[in-house]
């Protein structure tokens, strides 16, 4: 807890102090702690730290954004309890939507990584309805990028949830909406992250293996060869233990020997044969430097699924207690389902059977609470969802009553005026004609007088 207790000190000393007018120098700064996201995270830290120290007190969004580059190195280190309380301090930022759109981001993958599903769904639904409320204004480009990063985070984060709760029409689906974010110019980052989780697996709709195969080693290639080129230690070690598996099926090689033979010779050479087992090898390694605990763990789960595979069921059980202890205690319950799964089938491998039921009674234990919240909360949003339409039904419906009903009296209104003013010409015109009626009786009357009158006055 101590991280988090310098960083909101830091903030708070920011927050009641003022510092010199420098906002692009702190959006500079932010920029080059976002650069180094999935590179290194201590010159994230130290570049997120210097923002915050320089961020001008009526800057919010700039201290939201160096926050949240921290709060990202807090996750990364497994600190789900820190990275949880900055978070929090920066939705209560007033004036900074964009950041505390990234904020919910964050927490979605929080909620991810924990199998949190309700707060997943929760962070999911503010997010987007932030990334679309701010879309419709006006932003200067350092902004309209973060809110672009956040809306392409927001994908990827939601598409690796469907995939693990076995969604998989709707994790394509994220994906697919992801891809127009995920532009190597735009945030190389974010495009590594996009080619990583298109050639993971799983995320290629066609019903061609040797397709699928050809076009995930693509992804993964491109990926690793960036990567190393670039000093992405994270995607290169995430691409390295995804092509272990990949090559490590003697089918996948074969199809792949006469379709990119140059790009496996080139493999060949960086890592000594068996090449899956270097790559696997070779992850776990850059994961360390990284810093990254959990993909650490991750990646020994390669080393002990591959293991297993050749029947080297000691060195499984060791990869997948070393996997086990790196994420002792923390709240990944749906992780530790998957590791607890595989050591139950390398205890069955080595004849100890009474540990294999046990690791697989806590496979199944973890697996039945966690699918069970993930079916709950999917069932909730899918409530929300139709709650949301039978509002919006409820709501065009009533427009249309009242506009209906503001019609009828509007013609209502418009007839009796017409009828009245009709009845008032149809009034004026008989007065009229009552008149004229009147004055041609009294001339009729005065000739007829004239005409009595005439005779007397000739005699």
């Amino acid at each position: 807890m101590k991280p988090l207790v310098n960083i909101l000190l830091l903030a708070l000393l920011v927050a009641c102090g003022g510092s010199h007018d420098g906002r692009l120098d702190v959006d500079a700064l932010n920029s080059e702690a976002h650069r180094w996201r999935y590179r290194n995270i201590d010159s994230l830290r130290h570049y997120a730290t210097e923002a915050l120290a320089r961020c001008p007190d009526d800057y919010p969004a700039g201290r939201a954004e160096a926050l949240n580059h921290l709060a990202y190195e807090r996750a990364q280190m497994l600190d789900f309890d820190s990275a949880m309380a900055i978070i929090h301090h920066v939705l209560a930022i007033g004036d900074a939507p964009t950041e505390q759109a990234v904020a919910d981001v964050m927490a979605m993958k929080i909620a991810q990584r924990t199998s949190d599903n309700i707060a997943f769904f929760t962070h999911r639904a503010h997010a987007l309805q932030r990334i679309d409320s701010r879309r419709r204004y006006n932003t200067s480009d350092h902004e309209a990028r973060r809110l672009a990063f956040a809306e392409g985070e927001a994908h990827i984060i939601a598409s690796t949830y469907f995939y693990y709760v076995d969604q998989l029409p709707r994790s394509r689906d994220e994906i697919a909406q992801a891809e127009p974010f995920c532009q190597m110019q735009a945030d190389t980052a974010q495009w590594l992250n996009y080619c990583y989780m298109r050639g993971s697996g799983g995320l290629i709709d066609n019903p061609d293996s040797e397709a699928v195969v050809r076009e995930e080693f693509d992804y993964l290639f491109k990926c690793f060869a960036f990567s190393k080129n670039q000093g992405y230690l994270y995607f290169e070690a995430n691409a390295l233990q995804s092509l272990a598996a990949l090559l490590a099926d003697s089918a996948s090689v074969a199809t792949l020997r006469s379709y990119k033979p140059e790009a496996l010779i080139y493999l060949d050479i960086i890592f000594p044969k068996p090449a899956s087992h270097a790559m696997a090898d070779e992850a776990v390694c850059l994961f360390q430097t990284y810093g990254d605990a959990f993909q650490t763990a991750c990646a020994l789960r390669t080393v002990g699924t591959l293991a297993t595979n050749e029947g080297r069921y000691d060195d499984a059980i060791t990869a997948y207690s070393q996997a086990l202890s790196l994420v002792d205690g923390e709240r990944v319950p749906e992780w530790e389902a998957g590791i607890w799964e595989k050591m139950s089938v390398a205890l069955a491998g080595l004849g100890m059977m009474a540990e294999s039921a046990e690791a697989r009674n806590r496979y199944l234990d973890l697996r039945y609470h966690t699918r069970e919240d993930a079916e709950w909360a999917s069932r909730v949003e899918l409530l929300n969802d139709e709650t949301a339409r039978l509002q919006r039904r409820v709501t065009a419906t009533a427009c249309l009553a009242i506009v209906l009903a503001l019609t009828v009296l509007l013609l209502r209104r418009w007839w009796r005026r017409r009828y009245e003013h009709r009845l008032r010409r149809a009034a004026e015109a008989h007065e009229r004609l009552l008149a004229e009626a009147e004055a041609r009786t009294e001339a009729l009357s005065d000739t007829e007088e004239t005409l009595r009158e005439g005779p007397h006055c000739c005699a």
